[in-house]
């Protein structure tokens, strides 16, 4: 089993194992395992949501680049994407305790259109 390191870029996901790296497009799905999470997309679908995916873009820009600024991952971000169709950019956090949202709403962005989920930590087998 490698361990990777994964995040997700604009739409890749970028896995870092041994000496090569991997990108995958990300298009309607993450992981085989998604549905099998805490959280499904169906437990973040907000009604009447009437942001555009340009403003969830921007959202999801504004987390990229905390990261690419060096900032530390203190509360253990596993991945983040935008969904479309439900509207909203998902987080996922290793851990999704309330106190790591905090911090991550704290340092990073606050906004109504971030949903929070149960993430990794991923690994290849």
């Amino acid at each position: 089993m490698v361990k990777t390191n994964k995040e997700f870029i604009k739409g890749l996901l970028v896995g870092i194992i041994s000496t090569s790296i991997v990108v995958t497009i990300v298009l309607g799905f993450i992981f085989a395992d998604y549905g099998k999470r805490k959280n499904t997309s169906a437990d973040y679908e907000k009604e009447g949501n009437t942001v555009t995916e340009q403003e969830l873009n921007d959202i999801n820009d504004i987390i990229i680049e905390y990261f690419e600024s060096g900032n530390e991952n203190t509360f253990k971000l596993s991945a983040h994407y935008v969904d479309a169709e439900k509207k909203v950019v998902v987080v996922e956090l290793e851990e999704n305790s309330k106190e790591d949202q905090e911090n991550f709403k704290k340092l990073v962005i606050d906004s109504e259109y971030i949903v929070f989920i149960q993430g990794g930590p991923y690994f290849n087998s």
